[in-house]
């Protein structure tokens, strides 16, 4: 009998720690700017967003994910843009280009 109690505790201690995880620092910034290349540059049209949301497509610049917190707009230094459309493409905190068409 203790010889299950022992591994019935040890299974519940297991899971009870595997239930915890490490809150990772990741900020939506939603695009409300104009759909031009120019625009898609300046941190200024994006805005922080603690809402969800659901961006489809490829057409439109949406949101970005950034790794840091930033305050209202995301910081875009050491980010590269895609040449021609002006999407955010990598480098910096930048972790995902959202589009939407």
């Amino acid at each position: 009998m203790k010889k299950y109690l022992l591994s019935a505790s040890a299974i519940a201690l297991a899971v009870g720690f595997s239930a915890f995880t490490v809150k990772k620092d990741i900020t939506l910034y939603l695009y409300d700017g104009l759909q031009s290349e120019s625009e898609r540059k300046v941190a200024t049209n994006y805005t922080k967003s603690d809402d969800d949301i659901i961006c489809f497509g490829s057409g439109n610049e949406c949101a970005v994910l950034m790794s840091s917190d930033n305050g209202d707009h995301p910081d875009f230094t050491n980010v590269t843009f895609q040449p021609g459309t002006g999407f955010p493409k990598s480098g910096g905190a930048l972790l995902a280009n959202m589009r939407k068409n």
